[in-house]
């Protein structure tokens, strides 16, 4: 007899005669199981599937048979086949069979296990030993007997056999068999499939309360994961925890080296079931809470906590969203699954130089509390003043005479500072690096917690050969085998008109470009310049189109009524050649931004430390060093070409290979020496990602 300590009905009619609206019977039921099944009729119901899957053979259980006083005992010589077959993953349990055993004796108890002392065997006649070996397996009853002993659990009567004598039959005894002679399955076993019927139930129920934050698709896919395989345990093994699901917990305990918050992958405790037994529904739990961290923590760590469309339209990135049911079966299967998890984190190195310098930013947190310096006249050399006694300690200076002096040794290490925050390397504490010093003493963990984050929306594969622009920086970098092969200033997009982040790639370049002045620009700057001097346009070299008939024609400036025309009805562009707003060369990754690298007549600007001055496109210092390093894999495309056609018409010549740019958002970095690179958050990305996360 197979004994379920509560049994859940999955049914469209009455089961155990209760309503399918009804909830969970709470009373216990007894089953007993006999004989083969039929084919299954047409309308036959649906029941619960952990009734053929514990079986020992397949069975049915009729909603009739069952009452809710009494536990039945229901026996079936055959009838409908059920309709949920075991899940294909699953091997079922066969008793093994034994001389000593009946055919028909029901597996071990679902309930709680009940250790019972076996009564002493009884003696056999001599016939009998010698026609038998002796097993060390409990003795079974026989026979039927008049003078049959009480015993403690039900028994089914064996078969009566002419050729063996009568003999008092001891009791059934529910134990553990030894190691030579199977006659039920082990205890494990039986915990193992309370604990996937538990499972099942937890995950069929639409009000279950989830786990830490895990998304509605993720919570789904952690159900699917689990019906593929019918519903087994996946990090429980004899009742506890398994050594890889320990190593997954810890690890999920300290997520927060990998800038996530730990408190998102509740984890059971390590020690369940050691100490003490644990229950299946506990060890169930247990399961689905640490299956649906792991979905959690690998969606985080792959595509991050925050929407990059949450941050406005100039945002272009768009993660890849994990496959959680995917990445819990590989990560059973892994041959070290925690090195396995933690690789949805970006492969890039400047995640993982980024990660260390977290680690380090906390430790002198706690170590360190520096002072802010207070503002006041610019510091320089030769100066004497309070203040440089605290700029030495920011910077790590030891004084052999008076501290508060500005001597050789202080301008060194200041002219240090300002070359690797971005600044000019004058000397000079002033404004700006007085207030760069304050910011290097703050604690940086959040806003090193916001690049690691904008880090995930990046593709997981940037290039071996890609151009990367760093907005806050004011920089591009060419890189090749992650290292970086070209690196000069850019101009970029003012806060009011954002260079916008995202990744594509440059098709060709464009040879003394024509500038298609935007409409924005038109209508916002041009007009009212217009408006009080028409000829600006002939003098600036500019070209206007009129929306005539429905075709835009070119016409003459001084024809067109400035006062009155709707701004949308004119085209405006300038020619090639000198004083072009775009220079010589620009440099084209068609995108829906309509943005680009370029030239420019403009080259003072690049001199400053702050160069947020265009409309959005990217203006490049020293643009034929840049297309220098840019085709340096182009087998067709050369500066040296590109020289030989400046000043001459507008000419497209385009890339026999294209190569991946990445036009990106780091305030915070660490070089290649480890040392955290900060910059101003000039767009307030870094407030925004912050206050999504809460910090």
């Amino acid at each position: 007899m197979v004994r379920f300590g509560y049994l859940a009905v999955v049914a469209g009619a009455a089961v155990l005669g209760i309503s399918a609206t009804a909830g969970v019977p709470q009373w216990p039921v007894s089953i007993t199981f006999v004989g083969a099944p039929a084919e299954p009729a047409p309308d036959a119901p649906v029941l619960l599937q952990a009734v053929e899957y514990f079986a020992p053979e397949p069975a049915v259980v009729h909603a009739a048979a069952a009452t809710l006083i009494e536990p039945p005992v229901i026996q079936y010589p055959g009838g409908p086949k059920p309709m949920f077959a075991p899940p294909a993953a699953t091997t079922p349990v066969t008793p093994v069979s034994d001389e000593s055993a009946p055919a028909n004796e029901p597996p071990p108890a679902a309930d709680p296990v009940v250790e019972v002392t076996a009564p002493e065997a009884p003696v056999m006649p001599d016939e009998e030993a010698a026609s038998e070996p002796e097993a060390p397996a409990p003795v079974v009853p026989e026979h039927d007997t008049a003078a049959e002993p009480e015993a403690p659990a039900p028994i089914v009567p064996l078969p009566e056999t002419a050729s063996e004598p009568e003999a008092p039959a001891p009791a059934a005894v529910e134990t553990i068999a030894e190691p030579a002679v199977q006659h039920a399955p082990p205890a494990p076993i039986a915990i193992e499939r309370d604990i996937a019927i538990r499972i099942q139930l937890r995950l069929m129920d639409s009000d279950r309360a989830s786990h830490g934050p895990i998304g509605k698709a993720d919570r789904a896919a952690v159900a699917q994961f689990y019906g593929l395989r019918g519903y087994k345990p996946a990090w429980i093994a004899d009742g506890r925890l398994t050594d890889a699901a320990q190593h997954l917990a810890s690890r999920l305990m300290t997520a927060e080296i990998d800038g996530l918050d730990r408190r998102d992958f509740p984890t059971p405790p390590l020690y369940l079931g050691m100490v003490a037994p644990a229950s299946a529904g506990a060890l169930a739990d247990a399961d689905i809470m640490l299956s649906e961290s792991i979905a959690t923590y690998v969606h985080q760590a792959q595509a991050g906590r925050v929407d990059p469309q949450s941050m406005g339209k100039d945002v272009g990135f768009a993660p890849q969203a994990t496959d959680a049911t995917a990445a819990l079966n590989y990560l059973l299967i892994a041959r070290d699954p925690l090195a396995a998890m933690v690789a949805y984190n970006p492969p890039q190195a400047g995640f993982e130089r980024l990660r260390d310098a977290l680690a380090k930013a906390r430790k002198e947190a706690r170590e360190n509390q520096l002072r802010e310096i207070p503002s006041g006249p610019t510091l320089k050399p030769g100066m004497t003043d309070a203040r440089i006694v605290l700029l030495r300690q920011r910077l790590e200076i030891a004084s052999a005479g008076d501290p508060s002096i500005f001597d050789d040794a202080v301008l060194e290490a200041v002219q240090a500072f300002q070359k690797e925050n971005g600044l000019k390397p004058d000397g000079l504490v002033g404004g700006n690096t007085l207030r760069k010093l304050n910011d290097a003493a703050a604690d940086p963990t959040p806003v090193i917690i916001s690049n690691m984050e904008r880090w995930r929306w990046m593709p997981r594969d940037l290039g071996r050969f890609y151009v990367n622009v760093n907005v806050p920086q004011f920089e591009v970098m060419v890189y090749r085998n992650d290292a970086i092969f070209h690196q000069t200033r850019i101009v970029v997009g003012k806060p009011a008109n954002k260079t916008p982040i995202f990744s594509d790639e440059i098709e060709h370049v464009i040879v003394n470009p024509y500038w298609h002045v935007p409409q924005s620009i038109i209508g916002n700057e041009m007009m009212p310049e217009i408006m009080g001097d028409p000829t600006v346009l002939y003098r600036q070299n500019f070209e206007v189109f009129a929306n005539i008939g429905g075709r835009f024609r070119e016409v003459d400036p001084m024809l067109v009524d400035w006062y009155t025309v709707n701004p949308r009805q004119i085209q405006i562009r300038q020619r090639p050649g000198g004083g072009n707003a775009l220079g010589n060369i620009k440099f084209m990754f068609p995108n829906k931004y309509d943005v680009y690298l370029h030239d420019t007549p403009s080259k003072s600007l690049f001199q400053r430390d702050y160069r947020a001055f265009s409309h959005g496109c990217m203006r490049v210092m020293n643009p034929m060093d840049f297309a220098d390093a840019l085709l340096t894999e182009e087998p067709d495309l050369s500066v040296a070409r590109i020289k030989k056609l400046i000043g001459g018409r507008e000419q497209r010549l385009d890339m026999a290979r294209h190569v991946p740019v990445h036009i990106t958002y780091f305030t915070a970095w660490a070089d290649d020496d480890g040392k955290l690179q900060l910059r101003d958050d000039l767009y307030g990305y870094d407030a925004r990602v912050l206050k999504a996360l809460g910090l």
